[in-house]
């Protein structure tokens, strides 16, 4: 994952780089629907997609940055985490 930013708003993004080397077809089927199924979503709790940008090697999915991270990102820095604060997250 890596933050990037909007030059034309000046907003923080996080981009999601996929490799489209050596993955089959039907992956990549799978890759498209998951991107137009993120189009849709629209609810303050999940993070917004905002475009997807491909390169002859890579697919770059350009998300909502979100300052702290995903949960999973939290609990590999500092392992278990209490539940009340994974309330916070989700």
């Amino acid at each position: 994952m890596f933050k990037g930013l909007n030059i034309i708003n000046g907003q923080s993004v996080a981009i999601k780089q996929v490799s489209l080397n050596h993955i089959k077809e039907d992956r990549k089927g799978s890759i498209k629907t998951e991107i137009n199924l993120l189009k849709k979503l629209d609810h303050p709790k999940i993070v917004k997609y905002i475009d997807s940008i491909y390169t002859d090697d890579h697919l770059n999915i350009v998300l909502e940055y979100v300052e702290n991270g995903s949960l999973d990102s939290v609990v590999k820095k500092f392992g278990k985490i209490p539940e009340t604060l994974v309330v916070l997250f989700i």
